[in-house]
C-alpha cells in the first residue's frame, strides 16, 4: 500500500505543477487582448505545453493507481492538489491567501486523514 500511496501523491504533486505552469503560461493576459495573433501566442507557450504534458502522464500513472487501489480510497487525495496549490500558489506566485482559505485547507487535511487511517480494501 505505501507503493500506493507514493504513486498517489506523485499523481498529485503532478497536477499542482501543472497548475502552477498553466497560470505561468496565462501571465501577460493584455498582451494576448492587443494582437489578432493572440489564440496562436496562447497555443505556443512553453509554459501551457508543460502544464498540459503533466496532466497527460499524471493521467497515465493514475491509470495506474486505479488497478491499485479502491476508487473510494484513492480519489479523496486529489484534495492535495488543492492544498498544494493554495501553498504554492502563496510561496512562489505571492498570492495573498486569506486565513479563511487556510481554515479550509486544514479541513481538507483533516479529512485526508480520515481516509488515509481507513486504509483500503483493495487486495493486489
Amino acid at each position: 500500500m505505501v507503493g500506493t500511496i507514493m504513486l498517489i501523491l506523485l499523481c498529485q504533486v503532478m497536477s499542482i505543477v501543472a497548475q502552477l505552469a498553466l497560470k505561468l503560461g496565462m501571465r501577460n493576459p493584455a498582451e494576448f487582448r492587443t494582437s489578432r495573433f493572440a489564440p496562436l501566442r496562447i497555443v505556443l507557450r512553453p509554459w501551457l505545453w508543460t502544464g498540459c504534458g503533466l496532466y497527460l502522464v499524471g493521467m497515465v500513472l493514475w491509470f495506474k493507481v486505479l488497478s491499485q487501489a479502491d476508487l473510494s480510497f484513492a480519489y479523496p487525495f486529489g484534495a492535495l492538489a488543492f492544498v498544494g496549490v493554495v501553498l504554492s500558489s502563496q510561496v512562489l506566485l505571492h498570492e495573498r491567501v486569506s486565513a479563511r482559505r487556510w481554515a479550509g485547507v486544514f479541513v481538507i487535511l483533516l479529512g485526508l486523514a480520515f481516509v488515509i487511517s481507513s486504509g483500503s480494501s483493495t487486495a493486489h
